[in-house]
């Protein structure tokens, strides 16, 4: 495997689409990046930034690899077989991944060539999803039974079993520290668990290849799958709908900004929208220079990058504050954008 990148992301740029415009691409690109994170053809692929924002790293079957965001340059490859799920900590040098073997934190470091320099198994039980505690020290994990569990920072017992929830892969939790959700992608099921009480709350079947993401505030849920919904947190009722198609498109991730104003969601698989949840109104849709299907979205968390990971093993970047210059460039000034 080889490693890629490149700040002009090939001959052609994004396709962006804004208001009634219509559709117009890069050339030269502009605030678009290309990263190899995993195999050609991988399905398996997640996306996230460290919490400073100066790494980004990208899972498939075989590891996980880490970038620098602002020069692409690799940082560190973590070899799993079959690696499930991964995060960073609240040290940005540090990564917990999750596989058939357990649960494990790596240091990021220059001692080899791997670029860790410290392996330290938390749990010896295979994992599905990992997510550090939104509050204190420690690790939410989704095992690979259907276990949702707590465990400490270091080795060590299960701290506490909040319960079960078959087929689980996946793994969310609201920045408030109130609510998490767990996923079974392969039945279209979300079921969303107060943190606090350590049971499950409310039950959501979008189907499809389900996901979930939260609000900042935590007082609201967006889901995908073979349809898109959004949930008030504080009733667990269907809110007003936003201007994405509910139904008919597969719908393939979504994230919300750190500062709670745009919702990136993907439509018809290659399609990025950007929404600005405050007008309701779609601000700008990307698509990138290849039609290739997107698995995961992730803004960094100072708001200025979004990334996409794709079928093709690749991670892809725009860099919000490169794209709405250029757009303020050509009168299609981006009001609410960074």
């Amino acid at each position: 495997m080889e490693f890629a990148f490149t700040d002009q992301g090939g001959s052609f740029g994004p396709v962006l689409s804004r208001g009634s415009v219509g559709r117009f691409q890069m050339v030269p690109p502009v605030g678009f990046s290309e990263l190899l994170a995993g195999y050609i053809g991988s399905s398996e692929l997640e996306v996230e930034f460290s919490p400073d924002s100066r790494r980004v790293a990208g899972r498939h079957p075989a590891g996980v690899r880490v970038f620098g965001t602002e020069n692409g340059e690799w940082q560190a490859w973590v070899p799993l077989e079959f690696v499930k799920g991964f995060c960073f900590g609240r040290d940005p040098s540090r990564l917990v991944t999750v596989d058939r073997t357990g649960v494990a934190a790596w240091t990021l470091g220059k001692s080899d060539s791997s670029g860790w320099t410290g392996r330290e198994i938390l749990l010896d039980s295979p994992g599905a999803a990992v997510r550090p505690m939104p509050t204190g020290t420690g690790w939410l994990v989704v095992l690979a039974d259907g276990q949702f569990v707590e465990i400490g920072d270091s080795p060590g017992p299960i701290v506490r079993t909040l319960g079960m929830h078959p087929g689980a892969d996946a793994l969310v939790v609201d920045r408030t520290g109130r609510w998490a959700a767990t996923v079974a992608s392969g039945v279209g099921e979300v079921r969303f668990w107060d943190l606090a009480e350590g049971r499950v709350v409310h039950t959501r079947t979008p189907g499809g290849r389900a996901g979930v993401c939260f609000s900042p505030d935590g007082k609201r849920a967006m889901l995908w799958g073979d349809r898109f919904q959004v949930v008030a947190t504080e009733t667990w009722k269907t809110a007003p709908g936003l201007p994405v198609p509910s139904t008919g498109l597969v719908l393939g991730a979504a994230a919300v900004s750190p500062d709670g104003r745009l919702l990136a969601v993907v439509t018809d698989v290659y399609e990025i929208l950007i929404v600005d949840l405050e007008a309701g109104r779609v601000e700008l849709a990307i698509e990138p220079p290849s039609r290739v299907r997107i698995f995961a979205l992730a803004w960094s968390p100072d708001g200025t990058r979004l990334a996409a990971a794709t079928a093709q093993g690749k991670l892809r970047l725009w860099h919000l504050p490169t794209l709405r210059g250029e757009l303020t460039r050509r009168g299609l000034g981006w009001e609410k954008g960074r």
